[in-house]
């Protein structure tokens, strides 16, 4: 415990770092009327601050609804009143590198300005602080993740110059995300999932040009790409747009994507009325592996989706398949398209309602293996 204060009025600075068995401030910290500066940084056993701190009416703890720490440790054990009254927080500390659950407690809070050099991830607590309209990060942030937070706009993205990785999800009233987001340069992977009132998104988020990833998973509002989406997106890997309203992909940006990308997911989104004829042979070329469809090399074809979604597949795409494997558990007819996979030497159908298969299915001249696994098939149509 630090000493009795008491006989110390006239003490304006006071600096306990780096005092690792630190435990507990004695009460009388209270007294201090003359106090403007309080650091305990490197206290890593001290738990909480007495109530008294209410009373330096200098450092402007309770007064003002602006507080500005020097240490991680000060906003961590400060009286939960205190937080709650805060709306605006700046933190000043070079040796913090993630943020603590303590900041769920600053519920109030409408600007954090962290100063934080070594600061890496805001992985929890300021997703769940409801008010907050600014935040601004310096330095070396590389990863933000926002998980049910109540905004409507995202905060601007200026102050994030080294994030990799931004993960907004179940975000239920977002509408916006700030167009400042063609900023981050050094944004690799991200996530805007479960934001079912996002209906666009910005056109400069166009300008990501280190992106390797982009999962709009669950956003059953966003109907449409702005076209230009992939133009800047040389590195692009992976595309999921899993759930969301989407119901045609532009011919330009199927032309304009890049031949990294390996997986595009389109699952349990609205029926696609149409993909572009030429463009789609680009599209498949060297992706495998996701959860619409997965391609080894150009010539097997594994889909769980619906079949007019294979319907919309160009002739170009159905004839380099060699190996087609459907699953779709509430089907029961398969239209005569089925025949334009003229080349498919195995055919594997998994679908428990099917009822019939097309007379079509005999232009396959060069089928080998057929394997039908459905409960309620009776003949060919």
């Amino acid at each position: 415990m630090t000493p009795d204060f008491s006989m110390m009025p006239c003490l304006v600075k006071l600096t306990f770092e780096e005092c690792t068995k630190l435990v507990e401030v004695h009460e009388s910290v209270g007294q201090l009327k003359s106090l403007v500066w309080l650091s305990l940084k490197g206290c890593a056993k001290l738990e909480k601050l007495p109530d008294t701190i209410f009373q330096l009416t200098s450092l402007k703890p309770s007064g003002s609804s602006k507080l500005t720490c020097c240490s991680a440790y000060v906003h961590d054990v400060l009286p939960d009143p205190c937080c709650q009254r805060k709306t605006q927080l700046e933190l000043i500390d070079d040796t913090i590198e993630e943020l603590t659950e303590t900041f769920t407690r600053w519920e109030n809070l409408e600007a954090l300005i962290l100063n934080c050099r070594s600061l890496k991830s805001l992985l929890v607590g300021v997703g769940k602080l409801p008010k907050l309209k600014v935040l601004e990060v310096f330095e070396n942030l590389k990863i933000l993740c926002v998980n049910g937070d109540p905004m409507d706009v995202t905060p601007s993205f200026p102050y994030l110059p080294c994030l990799e990785k931004l993960m907004l999800t179940n975000c239920k009233e977002l509408i916006e995300v700030h167009e400042s987001i063609g900023s981050l340069k050094k944004l690799q992977f991200l996530k805007i999932s479960g934001c079912t009132m996002l209906a666009r998104l910005s056109d400069n988020i166009c300008e990501l040009r280190s992106l390797t990833s982009l999962d709009l998973k669950g956003c059953v509002n966003l109907s449409s790409l702005p076209e230009q989406l992939v133009d800047h997106m040389e590195l692009l890997e992976e595309l999921c747009l899993d759930r969301t309203g989407i119901g045609s992909l532009p011919a330009a940006l199927i032309a304009k994507l890049p031949t990294s990308l390996w997986s595009l997911s389109i699952k349990n989104s609205q029926p696609l009325k149409s993909i572009p004829e030429s463009p789609i042979s680009s599209l498949f070329k060297g992706m495998s592996n996701n959860d619409f469809f997965e391609l080894k090399s150009t010539t097997s074809l594994r889909a769980s989706t619906s079949w007019e979604f294979m319907d919309a597949l160009p002739i170009s795409c159905c004839e380099s398949v060699l190996k087609l494997y459907f699953t779709n558990e509430r089907i029961e007819k398969l239209t005569d398209s089925i025949g334009l996979f003229e080349h498919v030497e195995s055919l594997t159908l998994r679908c428990k309602m099917l009822k019939a298969l097309p007379d079509s299915i005999g232009q396959s001249k060069n089928l080998e293996d057929l394997i039908v696994k459905c409960h309620t098939l009776a003949l060919f149509d």
